[in-house]
């Protein structure tokens, strides 16, 4: 009995405090939010003192400091975040101190801390996505990109690794994996500034990879075009079986565009018209058996609501914005539809249905 009563007596108003310290917490990050600062460190500390095994209070003091820019300040707290003996040390921690060790300018002691913080916790994605962070602001391509396939690989449902992909494959004429790295993101990630820019980032890739003349068209969603026997059949790469479908997909855009416009920009309609070819296409010849693909099938399903057409439309918006909002106008309650079904069918990614190319660097690290 004297047992029961001590635990009652102290594990009571344990989690009575750690309740006040979480709404003082939550207090503090409002005020950070509106600017006030030195409020929302007062705050902090007040939380801190009430509940010392919470590491939250630490990590958003280190937080307040790094967002007015002062590093040196943030430093310490960060460091006490992945150092201190709290009950709730997290990959987010071991993430700001080494972002901030690297805005210091000491990206060796950065890279040391992700891979730390890596050890600690093998199930974060992100760790791997700030170090792919760090290379691709020094123009390290083939060490961020790596960086990014291996958070996907880790965490598949983590939109910056997309992202971070999406960006570097951009730089290449592998468009093909810009267009399904973007679509993810976007999916991931359905509304804000970086999904706009997604947006105007895909519709930039297709035009690149599609180029029309009088009378043809050239499409290059890849270069990777080796093709493997396997019983008997040539089978082709991912990318390479889909940009069939983009094939298939001009040939009606080819007979519907006069010459003196052959040379312009490709069109909202136009896109759909291609996407709709190439996501026919898939499933017909089974494509889908041996490379699933939660982005492909989510096409799929949309097309048999008639909501392919929105989707599309939605994905490229920033690369045709007036046609958007005439299409938009004329279409608003399909496109209600669309967003409602968005919100209600999330995408649901797993190692088996997303998308990595495989590329893996040789200094790759776990």
């Amino acid at each position: 009995m004297k047992k029961i009563f001590f635990c009652l007596f102290f594990c009571g108003p344990f989690l009575i405090y750690g309740q006040k310290a979480d709404s003082v917490i939550k207090a503090a990050i409002l005020q950070m939010e509106s600017g006030k600062y030195n409020q929302a460190l007062e705050l902090l500390s007040q939380a801190e003192k009430s509940d010392p095994s919470n590491m939250a209070p630490v990590y958003e003091m280190g937080m307040a400091y790094y967002l007015r820019l002062d590093y040196l300040k943030a430093l310490p707290y960060f460091q006490k975040a992945v150092n201190g003996n709290y009950r709730n040390t997290s990959p987010e921690a071991y993430a700001m101190l080494g972002n901030t060790l690297d805005l210091k300018g000491d990206s060796s002691g950065a890279m040391k801390v992700y891979q730390d913080g890596r050890r600690r916790f093998p199930k974060s994605g992100r760790l791997w996505v700030e170090e792919g962070h760090l290379f691709t602001q020094r123009n390290h391509y083939e060490q961020a990109l790596c960086r990014y396939e291996q958070a996907i690989k880790t965490e598949p449902t983590l939109a910056s690794a997309y992202r971070g992909a999406a960006t570097i494959w951009a730089l290449t004429e592998e468009r093909f994996n810009v267009l399904m790295m973007g679509e993810i993101f976007m999916n991931l990630e359905l509304a804000g500034e970086r999904n706009e820019n997604m947006s105007e980032m895909l519709y930039m890739t297709i035009q690149s990879a599609i180029k029309f003349t009088d009378s043809s068209a050239e499409v290059v969603l890849t270069k990777n075009m080796e093709a493997s026997i396997e019983k008997v059949k040539l089978v082709l790469p991912f990318a390479a079986s889909y940009e069939v479908g983009f094939m298939i997909g001009v040939t009606p855009i080819l007979l519907n565009r006069p010459k003196a416009k052959s040379k312009s920009k490709l069109s909202l309609k136009e896109i759909f018209t291609l996407y709709r070819a190439a996501n026919l296409q898939w499933f017909e010849r089974k494509n889908n058996k041996r490379y699933p693909n939660a982005i492909l099938d989510q096409q799929n399903e949309l097309a048999e609501k008639n909501l392919l057409e929105a989707y599309v439309y939605w994905l490229f918006r920033k690369g045709q914005p007036e046609e958007y909002q005439l299409w938009l106008q004329k279409n608003g309650s399909n496109f209600k539809q669309f967003e409602e079904w968005m919100q209600k069918h999330k995408l649901e990614l797993n190692n088996r249905n997303t998308y990595t190319t495989g590329f893996i660097c040789k200094d790759q690290k776990n």
